[in-house]
């Protein structure tokens, strides 16, 4: 049960946010999830430059076997160190997979491949529309706030699990 007090402090706190604020005000407020950035000849250079580099890299990955014996891809820098494979270990193989049509084996090499791959596309869309004045909102901003720390740990637990010795964890190793 609320006491009177409580309620009248509430009310009081209340009328010193909102006071001299009237609805015309707060309307003109930008809303800053939804402010389309200012388009300049400049602000469109780092977008077609990545997406440039997007591609070239594609492309690379698409043509270079990264799993190939002398590969020129360099190695996890965790697994070199530990022996352990890290959650991320087997996604360029997995992308050169995936842009060579072998779906199945993309998803051998690292589960969360399609994940990966759809936020970079996203965030890069986001950001080059943007540019070209478009107001987007990215989607990845619309996932709920639990979403970050549940994909953290099931990333970590895949990363355990996949350095677990035993036939069913084995199969998580790319």
């Amino acid at each position: 049960m609320v006491s009177r007090e409580t309620t009248r402090h509430n009310a009081l706190a209340s009328k010193l946010v909102t006071d001299g604020v009237t609805p015309a005000a707060t309307a003109a407020l930008p809303d800053a999830a939804h402010q389309p950035v200012r388009s300049s000849p400049w602000s469109k250079i780092g977008p077609v430059a990545c997406g440039c580099a997007l591609a070239g890299a594609g492309a690379l990955v698409a043509v270079l076997d990264p799993s190939a014996e002398g590969s020129r891809f360099p190695a996890c820098g965790f697994h070199a160190a530990t022996g352990w494979w890290c959650p991320g270990c087997g996604l360029t193989r997995a992308t050169h997979h995936l842009l060579r049509g072998d779906a199945a084996a993309a998803l051998s090499s690292n589960v969360f491949t399609p994940l990966v791959l759809f936020a970079i596309v996203a965030t890069w869309c986001t950001w080059t529309l943007g540019a070209f004045g478009r107001d987007v909102r990215n989607p990845l901003a619309r996932l709920p706030m639990w979403a970050g720390p549940c994909l953290l740990a099931v990333a970590v637990a895949y990363g355990v699990l996949r350095n677990l010795p035993g036939h069913p964890w084995q199969a998580l190793a790319p």
